[in-house]
């Protein structure tokens, strides 16, 4: 540690030094170029430190990039440990079952867990490059507009892996998941992961007769969630909306990561989108409505809590028909 911490100061120093009456942009190359250097020993705070000093800038490609990785450094996520350990998880036991037994999946023991938010934070990172407002949906065509098309196609693929891991800590959490990746198997007490009223849906009468379907494995009965997520009646809009974008981020870019990836790298990530689409398809005509139409198009999370404050059949029904089914 005090080797590390005698090399941060050295690069600091000569950072500095050699940056001075340089214009911001060549401080931000440098920056990116340091940050890169101190995460290949895994210093993750000393580069989130560095870029961070020198000022954002969400049109610069590499540089929000390298600040992503430098946060999803601090939550412990490894590229190459994706490609190697986790890609072959996929899919099993269920659709998104696989993602509960990534590597950093058990690290979630509560809703605030500090791999959680710094993933989150590397996520948020990612979600606004190119310029996209606060107050609108990150699309990737947003972003795209705002970025060369090279550094928007791998700013992309890097959300990508992001969110599915950023899912599995999700699902781990509240779905009381266990290493098998099975929902409800773990240490808790839930089989569901919200804690669901009977809200009527246009098909098949309510959630409770949808449950008893069999189709949400464990999730047999309404009232039987996680209450981090809330109480019936009284759920937490903020940490379901959490759910909602990130599954919503993943529908939305893994076309444009597709399109740009040659090879089998995503055969395995491929394979569940016909099983989310199906689910996506089965919400819009199990419960209809303009709020149900917004809900599983949002990817902005103010926007999720605003829309859903005083209403949450529509989360519920989204919970429900995507998350439940795809993990069970």
């Amino acid at each position: 540690m005090e080797k590390y911490l005698k090399y941060f100061l050295i690069l600091s120093f000569v950072f500095l030094f050699l940056s001075c009456g340089k214009s911001a942009e060549q401080k931000r190359e440098d920056a990116v170029l340091s940050a890169n250097i101190l995460l290949s020993t895994r210093q993750c705070q000393a580069a989130i430190d560095l870029l961070e000093a020198v000022g954002r800038d969400t049109y610069y490609g590499k540089y929000m990039q390298t600040l992503a990785s430098a946060y999803a450094c601090k939550a412990g996520f490894a590229e190459p440990t994706f490609f190697a350990n986790e890609l072959a998880k996929l899919g099993a036991p269920s659709a998104f079952g696989g993602l509960t037994r990534f590597t950093l999946a058990s690290t979630m023991t509560a809703y605030n867990s500090d791999n959680f938010l710094a993933l989150q934070d590397a996520i948020n990172v990612l979600l606004y490059a190119g310029g996209v407002s606060s107050s609108l949906d990150p699309t990737s065509a947003r972003r795209e507009s705002g970025l060369s098309s090279n550094d928007a196609q791998d700013l992309n693929a890097q959300l990508m892996y992001l969110v599915l891991t950023q899912i599995g800590l999700y699902l781990y959490y509240y779905g009381d998941s266990s290493s098998t990746g099975v929902k409800g198997s773990g240490a808790g007490t839930n089989t569901c992961l919200a804690n669901y009223s009977n809200v009527a849906l246009n098909v098949g009468a309510d959630l409770t007769t949808f449950l008893g379907t069999g189709a949400t494995g464990t999730c047999i009965a309404i009232n039987t969630g996680h209450t981090a997520l809330g109480v019936q009646g009284s759920l937490n809009v903020k940490r379901m909306c959490q759910g909602v974008v990130l599954l919503n981020t993943f529908i939305d870019v893994f076309p444009s990561v597709l399109g740009s990836i040659t090879g089998n790298d995503l055969s395995a990530v491929s394979a569940i989108t016909a099983v989310i689409t199906a689910a996506k398809l089965a919400v819009t005509t199990a419960k209809t409505g303009a709020q149900m139409t917004t809900l599983l198009n949002t990817l902005n999370q103010a926007n999720c809590e605003a829309d859903n404050a005083s209403d949450t059949q529509y989360l519920q029904v989204y919970f429900a028909l995507m998350y439940e089914v795809l993990f069970q």
